[in-house]
């Protein structure tokens, strides 16, 4: 997704990071793309929960690590196929 970005010549802001990247990719696909973007959201959500756990997080197990990579997939697949229809911000 920062990817799409990049070749627009945008990046996210240390402030906000990867929310702005998937705002930013939702306002430009349109409702069409919200199951990439949920399935990016609960990635980022669970990545920080594992790289910063709380008491009472529980561990990522190997079932929802195999979601995950299928999810992250699924998400390069369609910014692949989006990637080529956008340029430079105007």
């Amino acid at each position: 997704m920062a990817a799409v970005l990049a070749r627009q010549g945008l990046r996210a802001t240390s402030r906000g990071g990867h929310i702005g990247v998937q705002d930013a990719i939702e306002a430009q696909m349109g409702p069409n793309v919200r199951h990439v973007v949920r399935s990016f959201r609960t990635l980022r959500r669970r990545r920080n929960e594992s790289e910063y756990p709380s008491v009472g997080d529980l561990p990522v197990t190997a079932d929802e690590a195999r979601e995950g990579l299928a999810d992250a997939g699924s998400i390069v697949d369609t910014m692949s196929k989006f990637l080529p229809r956008v340029g430079p911000f105007r």
